[in-house]
């Protein structure tokens, strides 16, 4: 019959996905895949047969039926095949649209490197996702629907036959036709015949994928329309020019187009042809997004993405926006924020009763909850995105993803072959379906498998392939990172032999491929350096903005463990200086930067400091500078020192991976110092660590040893008189040292402290501000200009959906009355110390002092709330003051302690 062909179309779709699914529910990967090939490929025999016998169809017309070709080619309402020639609505093209390039081993990396045993890695956020939708086809504008257009009857003829050509993509014979128009028009006609004719030829030029001539005739419609004053005309320009340029992977110039776009858009009246190839401009707002991504501005970026939300026509495009807006702060480590965006997302899912997107919302919440270190939380969600995925979007593309992120999950808690296992179902889909992003984060996830079994010349050959699958930067940066650090440790590996014990030196000792590890060093520098150039350009676009603050410290965060693999490998190389220069790149940097914002071109130096910015920095201070970094691995001490005007750099590295057993206890050196030190300096009995008698040595000791040794042994040769004071610059792991109470064993006499007075800097780059920023100066003892706050009794609160309940500070009360009496103020206690009365105090005070809870990870500080009403939990906003809120302020202070 003559609607066979339809009823051809909607079997093949209900077989093909049937039976993938039932096969994929019986385990029956390969069957599956090989029996859905001989379905899809045998039925368009089916509508071949049907042509060969002339049969009087076009499949799939705009009404959704079938009409005899003599129709169709006399239409003049392009009733034929739904050719899209509107540009998409999809937000990001094929390569942007897609999650990461496999886990990325920043986190994981620790566990093989015997730096945090117990973290675990963060998973790549779910693609975007976007739902095609059919568009009409675009006609070359004719009399009947441009109202301020008469043609003659020849350009009537040209401009129907054009048409005819655009549906049934005969561009060939499209061309030349248009190319003829201005001949049939008079001078008052001839504008418009012109722009339209651009329009016509720029677009048979798009579909022909011939960008050049598509971008000049895009170009000349652009400008004409200018001088004709037709704003509706400049926006479409510009949304094919910013769509070119994307193709073209120019990000830069398509956001500045998607932004004349979005200026010009038309809302009122608009015509025809403008309703026809242009998406909604919340569309708009979120290509525009996607590009800025693309060129780092993740700042401006993110406020597209909310444009997009605000403006967004319903609920479903609402949906992927806030998956979009989520994969966006995900990339830049912000999970918390990124959680938020995907229940959003969930929620309108449910709302919608939309299934597939429901499932991505959930593989994006698990992916995120990996990120905050929540796997119980994290399994949850993936293992439900599989199972929507499997029954609602059994797609080779959907499926891989969902195998992909449940992988991760596997990993994150140990069950390695359950990972494996996941991680090669998504590549055999991802491979089946052609998906190179798919295969890509597949292909990163075995790698970080293969770095854990310690086998890094697999796990290269891994990474690697995903550079020739992938354009998107922030796949390319996971890669870096992760192949780089493949090549420090397959180079640790062969320095140091099987069993941990050194054997040569790096530039004796080869692996059976032939490769040095000095070259397996040089080729894991070069990588993490890429990997730091595309964060040093993220972090550039971050600057002058609230939103920019957290950004940046969130960037630094989650990239910190690239910094510290970079600082490995050129220790290997032995290139100290360097290593030092790399330290400082990811040290307070946000703090340094916003203090040169705030000091308005009255301090000269450009962050990332050089060496030679470095030397400048040292060589005006009076004593020795001691730097320190932990890299996961070593501790690196440097001493930087101003001798005769000449900056003499010297360095110790101790490898306190391998003291762990001897030193440690067994645990990390991070761990120890967080935990067996601290033990034993806080507490209600602060003498605990001089129990000399204890058969145990004290970490105190142990510290001593470890820490200070190495740095008494570099002053010694330095050789400088009467030195009785350092600066110390340390990490965040080794800040936590009382670096004064440390003391040889049986020696509390000669601690540290009582041999030198010790100043704490958080960076060189601060420590050059100060250097050249005027003097500033407090009015001491002055009850108004003193804010002093102590142990606020702080309610329970909500917080990232999870009630906080955070205990008293009793000796908090003790400190805030003591400082209180020496300044002379009142302090703020108790029920007073309110979030309302503390930020009331702040602005004017010269002299800031607060003994609170507070996070150093999210940098808020918590205060005692107004009374929760009918016993439940007050709100945040109530209790926590944020970074943002500080920067508001007004503070004047020159001196704030946060306690």
């Amino acid at each position: 019959p003559p609607t066979a062909p339809l009823v051809c179309i909607a079997v093949k779709d209900a077989l093909v996905r049937g039976y993938k699914k039932v096969m994929l529910r019986q385990g029956s990967q390969k069957n599956s895949l090989s029996s859905c090939s001989e379905i899809v490929y045998t039925i368009p025999k089916v509508f071949r047969q049907f042509e060969d016998l002339g049969a009087d169809l076009v499949i799939g017309c705009r009404e959704g039926c079938a009409k005899p070709r003599s129709q169709v080619v006399q239409s003049t309402d392009a009733q034929c095949r739904p050719i899209s020639q509107r540009p998409s609505d999809q937000v990001i093209n094929q390569d942007m649209n897609q999650s990461h390039c496999g886990k990325d081993i920043r986190q994981t990396i620790p566990q093989s490197f015997h730096a945090t045993k117990n973290t675990t890695p963060t998973a790549a956020p779910m693609a975007l996702m976007t739902t095609p939708r059919a568009h009409p086809v675009t006609q070359i504008p004719s009399s009947t629907e441009t109202a301020d257009v008469i043609l003659c009857k020849e350009s009537e003829t040209i401009f129907s036959s054009a048409t005819e050509c655009l549906c049934s993509e005969d561009y060939n014979h499209m061309i030349p036709l248009l190319e003829q128009l201005t001949q049939h028009t008079c001078a008052t006609q001839h504008c418009l015949a012109l722009l339209f004719r651009h329009f016509g030829l720029a677009l048979a030029h798009y579909k022909m994928a011939d960008h050049h001539q598509a971008t000049e005739h895009f170009t000349d419609y652009r400008c004409l329309a200018h001088t004709l004053a037709r704003p509706a005309d400049i926006s479409i320009a510009h949304i094919y020019l910013g769509d070119i340029s994307t193709i073209r992977s120019n990000y830069s110039n398509a956001a500045d187009h998607y932004l004349q776009a979005i200026q010009n858009y038309v809302t009122q009246n608009p015509s025809t042809l403008f309703k026809q190839v242009m998406p909604s401009v919340s569309a708009l707002y979120a290509k525009q997004g996607a590009a800025l991504k693309q060129t780092s501005q993740m700042v401006r970026a993110v406020e597209a993405f909310r444009n997009a939300i605000h403006h967004a026509p319903d609920s479903k495009s609402r949906l992927s926006f806030h998956n979009s807006l989520g994969n966006l702060l995900q990339s830049m480590g912000d999970y918390t924020g990124a959680l938020d965006e995907y229940k959003e997302a969930a929620k309108l899912g449910e709302d919608l009763n939309d299934l597939i997107s429901l499932g991505w919302a959930h593989g994006n919440m698990g992916n995120a909850y990996l990120g905050l270190h929540e796997k119980d939380k994290a399994l949850h969600h993936l293992k439900k995105a599989l199972d929507i995925t499997l029954d609602h979007e059994p797609t080779p593309q959907a499926i891989s993803r969902a195998y992909n992120n449940l992988g991760t999950a596997y990993q994150s808690l140990e069950d390695f072959n359950g990972a494996e296992k996941n991680f090669n179902l998504a590549l055999d889909q991802a491979i089946y379906g052609n998906d190179a992003a798919g295969q890509s984060r597949a292909r990163g996830n075995l790698g970080n498998l293969l770095m854990l079994g310690k086998e890094y010349e697999r796990a290269i050959e891994q990474y690697s392939e995903v550079f020739t699958l992938s354009k998107d930067r922030q796949v390319l940066s996971t890669a870096y990172h992760n192949r780089g650090c493949a090549y420090c440790e397959w180079a640790e590996q062969l320095r140091s032999g099987q069993n941990g014990t050194t054997i040569g030196t790096s530039d004796l000792i080869q692996c059976n491929t032939g490769r040095s590890a000095t070259e397996l060093y040089r080729l894991g520098a070069s990588d993490l350096r890429k990997a730091i150039e595309l964060c040093n350009e993220v972090l550039q676009s971050t600057k002058g903005s609230m939103q920019g603050l957290s950004l940046s410290v969130s960037l630094i965060e989650s990239n910190s463990r690239t910094f510290h693999k970079l600082q490995d490998c050129l220790i290997g190389l032995q290139k100290m200086d360097e290593a030092l220069v790399i330290a400082e790149q990811c040290r307070a940097r946000t703090l340094g930067e916003r203090l040169l914002e705030k000091m308005g071109g009255v301090v000269h130096l450009t962050p990332p400091l050089s060496l030679e910015q470095i030397r400048y920095i040292v060589k005006s201070q009076e004593h020795p500078v001691v730097y320190l970094s932990y890299t996961g691995s070593k501790l690196i001490v440097w001493l930087v020192v101003s001798i005769y005007g000449h900056v003499h750099i010297d360095c110790r590295v101790v490898e306190v991976n391998k003291l762990e057993k001897e030193k440690f206890g067994g645990k990390t050196f991070d761990q120890y110092v967080r935990q067996n030190v601290q033990e034993s300096v806080v507490g209600n009995d602060l003498e605990l660590f001089l129990d000399v008698s204890s058969t145990q040595t004290s970490p105190i000791t142990v510290l001593y040893d470890v820490v200070v040794l190495p740095i008494l042994d570099m002053l010694e040769k330095c050789k400088l008189p009467n030195l009785k004071s350092l600066i110390f610059i340390p990490d965040s792991y080794t800040s936590l040292i009382p670096f004064i109470a440390l003391h040889p064993e049986g020696k509390f006499n000669k601690s540290f402290g009582n041999t030198f007075s010790i100043q704490m800097m958080p960076s060189l780059l601060v420590m050059g501000i100060l250097n050249e920023a005027h003097p500033t100066s407090a009015v001491m003892y002055d009850n108004k200009t003193a804010c002093v706050v102590g142990n606020p009794h702080i309610p329970i609160f909500e917080h990232n959906d999870e009630e906080w309940s955070l205990g008293r500070l009793p000796h908090a009360t003790d400190e805030a009355k003591w400082i209180s009496k020496l300044l002379k103020v009142q302090p703020l206690l108790h029920e007073q110390a309110t979030k309302l009365a503390v930020v009331k105090k702040l602005s004017p005070a010269h002299i800031i002092h607060i003994a609170t809870h507070g996070s150093a990870v999210s940098g808020f500080l918590a205060f005692a709330g107004r009374d929760s009403l009918n016993g439940k939990p007050s709100k945040s906003e109530d209790v926590l003051l944020l970074p943002s809120e500080v920067e508001q302020m007004n503070i004047r202070a020159a001196l704030v302690v946060l306690s």
